[in-house]
C-alpha cells in the first residue's frame, strides 16, 4: 500500500501505511524517518503501531455520521465527545443556546458547560457509562455568560471494533420551565417539555376513565405504574 505523506521537512518524513503481521492481519503504523548521517547516507526510521487509533477514529466517524443526521434539524442540545469527553461535534441547537460559536467549541472538554457540582458527578458517571453503555441523569449546564440551565441528559457509548469504549453521544433537553413550575415560579406553560408532559397525563386520565368498569386490582395495578406508593384500598 502507497504511504501517505503527513508532514516533512528537509532529510526527514512522517507518514502512515500498513504492514502485515505474520498470520496476514494489516496494521496500521505511522513512519517517521530522518537522515542521521547525510555524508554516509544513513538514516533513522522509528514505526509505531497506530491500528488501535485508526480504528477508533473509524469508530467515531461511522456513528458521528449515523448520529448527525437528525442532529442538525433537533431542538434538544446533542453533541459526540471522544473518550476524554473533548466535542468532536454539536449540533446548531447546542452552540446557540450556549452562546458560543461553533469553531469555539470544538475540541472544548464537555465538562466546561458544566456547573462545578454537574462536572463532579460528570467524572463520577463517565466510568460507569463506559461500563454499562448508557446513563440518563440530571445535570445543570452553564451557558458562555455562566447563566445555569439545568437539564435531562442521556449519554449512550460508542465502542470500536473490539469492544473498546472510544467516545459518547449525548442529548441535553433543557427543562428550565419545568423546573420553575415545579419549584412554584412564573413559568411559560406553552413550553414542550411541559405540553409533551400534559399530553402524556391526558392519555393516561382518558386509560383509566375508560377503566371505572374494570376490576379494583387492574386499576390498582395502572395507579402503582404511575406512582411510588398507593394507598390501601385506593381504586
Amino acid at each position: 500500500r502507497e504511504a501517505r505523506p503527513l508532514s516533512g521537512r528537509e532529510h526527514s518524513m512522517r507518514f502512515e501505511s500498513e504492514f502485515k503481521k505474520s498470520d496476514g492481519a494489516p496494521i496500521s503504523v505511522e513512519i517517521s524517518s530522518g537522515t542521521v548521517d547525510l555524508k554516509k547516507g544513513v538514516m533513522q526510521a522509528i514505526v509505531t503501531n497506530i491500528t488501535e487509533r485508526k480504528e477508533l477514529e473509524k469508530a467515531l466517524k461511522e456513528s458521528e455520521e449515523k448520529f448527525r443526521t437528525f442532529m442538525e434539524t433537533a431542538s434538544d442540545l446533542m453533541y459526540i465527545a471522544d473518550r476524554d469527553g473533548k466535542l468532536l461535534y454539536v449540533n446548531e441547537a447546542m452552540f446557540n443556546t450556549l452562546g458560543y460559536a461553533k469553531n469555539e467549541m470544538n475540541g472544548m472538554h464537555i465538562a466546561e458547560v458544566m456547573t462545578k457540582d454537574t462536572r463532579n458527578e460528570y467524572r463520577k458517571n463517565r466510568f460507569e457509562l463506559s461500563k454499562t453503555g448508557e446513563l440518563t441523569y440530571e445535570p445543570v449546564w452553564e451557558t458562555k455568560n455562566r447563566r445555569e440551565i439545568p437539564g435531562e441528559m442521556k449519554e449512550v457509548a460508542i465502542y470500536d471494533g473490539n469492544g473498546i469504549f472510544s467516545g459518547s453521544r449525548g442529548v441535553f433537553r433543557d427543562i428550565t420551565e419545568k423546573q420553575k413550575m415545579l419549584a412554584g415560579e412564573l413559568y411559560n406553560a406553552g413550553d414542550p417539555e411541559i405540553q409533551a408532559d400534559l399530553q402524556r397525563a391526558h392519555e393516561w386520565m382518558s386509560r383509566y376513565n375508560a377503566m371505572l368498569a374494570a376490576p379494583k386490582e387492574e386499576r390498582r395495578e395502572m395507579l402503582r405504574a404511575l406512582f411510588k406508593s398507593v394507598g390501601h384500598g385506593v381504586t
